[in-house]
């Protein structure tokens, strides 16, 4: 079942009472908006969730493939698993062990391959503390390995370096000349030779981050069914965040219905950190703070994704606090909805290089920011011809690779297994004047843009979805989050349940305590 075909032809209309303190329209025809938002789901449920976990083959084939590319030596991995449970990326990709302190270790030579997983385990004390870890037999029966305890590893490695002593040295990411100096120093101890016995002769220090990007940059079925099911959480977490957002609420209320949202499907974690900023806070592109009370008039951005299994979607929705776009607001929204549209009409064509989408998104913005009056004319470059008068207000790339990290690795051109997303967006900051030089020409410039500066300053919209190409074509991985300007508003007559016992009074104690954003 095509999702794509699903959500977009699956209409919302807009509600027809208005009641409650705030004048939304709310609770018609709810049901009926319930079976149309649940359309993705039903794909997702019908055999994803069953399908999707990486089998013992897959991590296997990813080693395989490293020592194919690498060829004959020692290659050594270690987990990194950073606060909050997130294991080092490429440690994760090869073994999908989540483990800290766990080490990979391969020995390739000729045809021959030796891998041995090193797991830190646990004592029975250590166990009351904390949860307690994979077993050397579970992790034997998961990945298909020789398992040892990390209490092996200097005796595993002493054997693999005297097998290998003049062994390629791969490391997985750019950690410095401290682990490098690390592995070699190891070298010279177990290979019985010191560095005036010529140690380093015929020795490789090699960098294995290139070969793996390379390799993560194509996502496999089971990937793809991850990173779909960390898009339809993300999907259910902007509408609960439509649903919830309201004059006078602080944009923490938010991020915590969307972060609730995320664990009570299964995510661990948000892939990054939630961006949920209202008013002036929605023109800053990577704002985190979320903790400013929104506004009537004003827009709000959210730029959020779960991470599920290790998988990390990236979907950005922009909303108007009231319920409402105002006309500038939706002049802004429009702009970039075409623009996204316009970069994955392209992306739907296998080959496609992903700068065309870039250049594609980029000349609908700017013919947009002309007709608002915002720049001269799509061409028009700065004063002394320093960039495109289109950066005073388009700051950032269209879009980058989403898979084990939000930003991951993704193919040059649209290929079978390329995940990547498009955002496209517009940030009309007051400092935009700022920006544009000094000189008779930027006085100029200033003077005729500054009207239309001022009609739609503080608004910052950006419309983000995750994307797969598959060998069926383009799927939008986060299809049925809302996304037209008849869409969100919709659904933001919808009411939240999690409003229903919401202390106004406990929420505004913060205004106490903390200095309130303007």
């Amino acid at each position: 079942m095509d999702v794509e075909k699903l959500t977009t032809t699956a209409v919302i209309t807009p509600l027809s009472d208005t009641t409650g303190d705030s004048g939304r329209r709310r609770n018609a025809h709810r049901s009926r908006l319930a079976v149309v938002l649940l359309l993705p789901f039903l794909w997702l449920a019908a055999g994803s969730i069953a399908t999707a976990q990486i089998p013992p083959e897959e991590y296997a084939g990813r080693r395989a493939e490293l020592r194919s590319r690498l060829g004959d030596g020692l290659y050594i991995f270690k987990a990194d698993v950073a606060p909050g449970g997130r294991q080092e990326p490429n440690f994760n990709y090869l073994t999908g062990i989540e483990e800290p302190g766990a080490v990979l270790l391969m020995l390739h030579i000729g045809d021959t391959a030796r891998e041995v997983l090193f797991l830190r385990g646990g004592s029975p004390t250590d166990r009351i503390w904390e949860a307690g870890g994979l077993d050397e037999e579970g992790a034997r029966s998961r990945t298909g390995m020789e398992v040892r305890s990390v209490k092996d590893y200097d005796t595993v490695i002493r054997e693999m370096i005297r097998e290998a002593p003049t062994a390629l040295i791969s490391i997985s990411s750019p950690t410095g000349d401290e682990a490098v100096g690390s592995i070699v120093e190891q070298m010279e101890r177990f290979s019985g030779r010191g560095a005036a016995q010529g140690a380093y002769e015929g020795i490789r220090l090699v960098n294995a981050g290139r070969a793996m990007r390379d390799m993560r940059a194509i996502k496999s079925a089971a990937e793809i069914e991850l990173l779909q099911v960390a898009s339809d959480i993300t999907r259910l977490a902007h509408i609960e965040a439509m649903r919830v957002a309201e004059p006078g609420m602080n944009e923490f209320e938010v991020q915590a219905a969307i972060e609730y949202t995320f664990r009570r499907y299964g995510a661990g974690r948000p892939g990054f950190s939630s961006i949920v900023g209202s008013g002036p806070n929605s023109t800053i592109l990577h704002y985190s703070v979320d903790d400013r009370f929104m506004q009537a008039g004003e827009v709000m951005v959210m730029d959020i994704g779960a991470e599920y299994c290790g998988y990390t979607s990236d979907v950005t929705r922009t909303i108007p606090v009231s319920g409402h776009f105002t006309r500038e607001q939706r002049d802004i929204y429009e702009i970039v909805l075409a623009a996204h549209l316009a970069a994955a009409k392209l992306a739907e064509k296998e080959g496609t290089p992903y700068a065309d989408l870039s250049r594609a998104a980029r000349r609908v913005l700017a013919e947009g920011l002309t007709r608002l009056g915002l720049i001269e004319s799509p061409e028009a470059t700065m004063p002394g011809g320093r960039g495109s008068q289109v950066s005073l207000f388009y700051m950032h790339g269209l879009g980058h690779g989403i898979g084990l990290v939000v930003h991951d690795s993704m193919p040059q051109n649209i290929v079978p297994g390329s995940c990547f997303t498009i955002e496209p967006g517009i940030y009309v900051r007051p400092d935009a004047l700022e920006r544009i030089g000094e000189g008779p020409e930027a006085e100029a410039l200033r003077a005729k843009i500054a009207p239309a500066l001022r009609k739609y300053q503080n608004i910052g919209v950006r419309i983000e979805d995750s994307y797969a190409f598959t060998e069926n074509g383009l799927v939008r991985l986060s299809a049925g989050a809302p996304r037209t300007v008849e869409e969100i508003e919709a659904m933001m007559a919808e009411e939240s349940d999690l409003n229903r016992n919401r202390l106004e009074d406990l929420v505004n104690a913060y205004r106490r305590y903390r200095p309130p954003q303007p």
